[in-house]
């Protein structure tokens, strides 16, 4: 099913009886010499899939068993976790080898902006950038305290949002917006928005 078919079968409840959907497995536990992936994030970028997880050399919390327990047959115990990564250029049929591509960072989140340019937040408290397909990362010049479980977005004026969960600084339980006009190079003040309450786990998804 290429993309177009897939957007004609979502865009009405009453099509999808009739959709034919496949699948495709895109990160597995254990993949890479990593026990635990998991938190997937995926975005659509100039006719290539981009995939980020998270992958821990753990298990528990979120990954069987559920106990945690370090691996280190594959990885060191010194490393911890990672963000990793996969593309496609076939809707998603087939995935390039995993790799890690920012050492130590948890919980990402991906936006695809204008002219190919990715973004990437996680936590704690930066967002990388991307001019090269995702080949190569640079951080932003803005660190962002205490801010995590983000989701970015590029806004109608072409200036960049990070929605983020702020349950460690402000007691308003609500999310924290910070607002980049270079493209993600660099963020403004954090502010925080009363209207979006905000709960402990990830959400804005």
């Amino acid at each position: 099913m290429s993309r177009l078919q897939w957007l004609v079968c979502i865009s009405s409840l009453a099509s999808l009886a009739s959709c034919t959907v496949n699948f495709t497995t895109v990160f597995t536990h254990g993949e890479g010499g990593w026990p635990c992936i998991r938190i997937p994030s995926i975005t659509l970028c100039r006719g290539t899939l981009h995939a980020f997880a998270e992958c821990r050399n753990r298990t528990g919390d979120g990954c069987m068993p559920t106990t945690k327990s370090h691996t280190t047959a594959d990885k060191p115990a010194s490393v911890t976790a990672g963000v990793c990564y996969k593309s496609s250029s076939d809707d998603g049929a087939t995935w390039s080898e995993i790799k890690q591509v920012v050492a130590g960072a948890t919980q990402p989140t991906v936006a695809c902006i204008t002219d190919n340019h990715l973004l990437l937040q996680c936590n704690y408290d930066l967002v990388w950038y991307s001019d090269d397909a995702g080949q190569t990362y640079t951080v932003s010049e803005t660190v962002l305290p205490k801010m995590d479980e983000a989701q970015l977005v590029e806004l109608s004026d072409g200036r960049i949002m990070a929605n983020m969960r702020n349950n460690h600084l402000n007691s308003c339980d609500c999310r924290a917006v910070a607002i980049s006009s270079d493209g993600g190079k660099t963020f403004g003040n954090i502010t925080y928005d009363s209207t979006l309450i905000s709960p402990v786990i990830q959400s804005l998804r």
